[in-house]
């Protein structure tokens, strides 16, 4: 990503667009559009004011997009895997060939695409001016997520923070390129080398110094011709991308030729350099500046309702967990929910022992069982409780029952002998063997009646 101009607008429409293009214009010297390629993710109004800007350059747009409004109606992965493998198409036969696949998918979601120029987002549509062939507005949302920590400052602070970034980030580039010791940079190298892999499943023939026709890959039958000196081959990825494709390697390879020597002039460590050598240059502090005799009037700010926005708007299928930025200083992990596999059926969202087909089985079984007479029922015989835990509470019971007669008879023996000594006080003196007979028929009197207390206190 390469920073060019940005700007503070305080709507977004075709107005504040078109006043942004034009200083554009005018700071870059476009005068031919049509060497220069935009790609949007269709803001409000930017198609209206590129078409009338720049009405011959080429517009496309940002291919997670368009599927996210294209599901909304059309959903399903193989719907999906279409249009994706029709976006992804460098020539035009690949690309109608994927639309039919789409037409016996769903007429619907065919006819849907018939308002959408193809031009805007197929590659069989793409010029080959620009040597760039992405589908996805990536570059957009790098930016986005940059400037986060500056978005909630306020104007003056926001745009210094921005341009101190771009300052420093262009430095840092600068000094990369420099340290580069192949002949092309690192991202470049690891796409050739990638695309290279599968140069092993192709075949070369030679027709002429630079000219070949490559056979093989994953097709049957494929063929490809490729011109190494015209930089060309007829699937179109090598005049796209700037890059050679993976026949034009495959070819290379039989001449023994490096596959960078060939990449365009633009993705060379000399261009790169070259671009990054202008400097963004420091800036003294507002406490240094000069004096003006006039003052600078704040725009005219119009209140939006509800609290400030400081997030970007989510589209429909994008995800806001992988989006956003992680939480300062966080000391817990992150919940993950995992959803359960039954091992019977092989289905989301229960268990074994929740499962339908065990349910079944196991009612089944039940019937089966209550069918047969002579058949035993399988129950686990109940564990019986241990008598020791049990017997507490009559333990308890004939505890107290006989420290209850025992109290009795204390008591009983201590009111014989009261009474014994007054009846000898009054009476005649009686003999000892004569108060213990008069004792021992009390006791047995009292033992042989039912203890009232003792019945009450039974459901202790």
């Amino acid at each position: 990503m390469y920073p060019i101009a940005f700007a503070i607008a305080e709507v977004e429409n075709q107005e504040t667009w078109t006043w942004f293009l034009e200083y554009l214009m005018g700071d870059l010297k476009m005068v031919n559009g049509r060497s220069y390629a935009f790609i949007t993710d269709k803001q409000k109004g930017l198609g209206n004011a590129i078409a009338y800007l720049f009405p011959g350059a080429e517009h496309r747009h940002c291919i997670r997009h368009l599927y996210n409004n294209f599901k909304t109606k059309h959903a399903g992965e193989g719907l999906k895997q279409t249009l994706w493998n029709a976006t992804r198409s460098s020539t035009m036969v690949w690309f109608n060939t994927h639309m039919e696949e789409m037409k016996i998918l769903s007429e619907d979601a065919w006819k849907w695409f018939e308002d959408k120029n193809p031009a805007q987002w197929s590659r069989a549509y793409f010029k080959d001016i620009s040597k760039c062939d992405i589908l996805l507005n990536n570059l957009c949302e790098s930016f986005n997520s940059a400037i986060i920590p500056a978005r909630d400052k306020p104007i003056i602070t926001m745009l210094e923070k921005i341009r101190m970034d771009m300052m420093v980030r262009n430095a840092n580039r600068r000094v990369a390129c420099q340290r580069w010791m192949d002949m092309v940079g690192p991202r470049i190298k690891k796409i050739l080398d990638k695309v290279g892999q599968r140069a092993t499943e192709y075949r070369a023939h030679m027709a002429g110094e630079f000219e070949y026709q490559v056979t093989g890959g994953g097709t049957i039958g494929s063929k490809h011709a490729v011109d190494l000196g015209r930089h060309l081959c007829t699937c179109r990825r090598w005049q796209l991308s700037g890059m050679p494709c993976v026949h034009a390697i495959c070819a290379l390879r039989s001449k023994q030729h490096e596959p960078a020597l060939y990449c365009d002039d633009y993705l060379m460590p000399s261009m790169y350099e070259e671009s990054y050598n202008p400097i963004i240059h420091p800036i003294a502090g507002e406490e240094d500046g000069e004096p003006v005799e006039y003052s600078i009037a704040p725009p005219l700010y119009k209140k939006q309702a509800g609290r400030p926005k400081m997030k970007g708007k989510k589209e429909p299928g994008e995800s806001k967990k992988n989006n956003e930025p992680p939480a300062p200083n966080t000391s817990k992990m992150p919940r993950t929910y995992v959803k359960m596999t039954c091992q019977v059926c092989k289905k989301q969202g229960h268990n074994r022992l929740g499962c339908p087909i065990t349910k079944a089985a196991k009612a089944k079984a039940v019937g089966e069982g209550s069918s047969n007479p002579g058949q035993t029922s399988r129950k686990r015989p109940r564990k019986q409780a241990s008598k020791e835990n049990t017997n507490v509470k009559e333990r308890l019971v004939r505890s107290w029952r006989s420290w209850k007669k025992l109290k009795e008879f204390n008591d009983s023996s201590q009111d014989v002998n009261a009474k014994a000594s007054t009846s000898q006080s009054v009476q005649q003196p009686q003999t000892q063997s004569s108060q213990n007979a008069a004792a021992r028929n009390i006791r047995k009197s009292q033992f042989a009646q039912p203890n009232q207390a003792s019945s009450e206190w039974a459901g202790f």
